[in-house]
């Protein structure tokens, strides 16, 4: 299917999700450093709280892989045959959804365009409570197919 392979992608595309179950595991050890240390329980029981918190996020995380599993699959759909900048603009503001984004202009053999889709479609996190968002729900994948192909036109 792609010049990368399955388990790049899915490493890829889990990166933050990695690096939150690594912070949840220092958090970790140094808040049962603590604990053996018999000292500064309180201490202890932030970073047992902290730990706790990045670890539900790290758990979040690896459970939207899906989401940018099909996220990818839909860009690349879309961009195959013709370049749509457009089709991007929804996904340049969060972290992984960039990630996403160069995997997809990676598979294309367009990492160049990069750059042109964050000076298009990048607006810092500041500027960004004037944007309009727009939520699409469909009621089946035929519902969804039939209204990407008309974007496409």
């Amino acid at each position: 299917m792609s010049c990368i392979s399955r388990i790049r992608r899915l490493f890829y595309l889990n990166v933050y999700a990695y690096l939150l179950l690594l912070s949840t595991l220092t958090s970790g050890m140094i808040s049962y450093h603590f604990y053996e240390n018999g000292r500064h329980y309180v201490i202890c029981i932030i970073f047992g709280i902290v730990a706790f918190v990045l670890l539900t996020q790290t758990f979040r995380n690896f459970a939207n892989y899906s989401h940018r599993k099909r996220i990818f699959l839909t860009l690349l759909k879309r961009n195959r045959e013709d370049f749509h900048f457009q089709s991007f603009e929804d996904y340049v503001d969060a972290p992984c959804h960039r990630m996403v984004i160069r995997l997809v202009l990676t598979e294309l053999n367009q990492k160049e365009k990069y750059k042109e889709i964050m000076k298009k479609y990048y607006l810092p996190p500041y500027k960004r409570y004037g944007r309009k968002s727009r939520i699409m729900v469909f009621k089946n994948q035929k519902e969804a197919q039939e209204w990407l192909m008309n974007q496409k036109r």
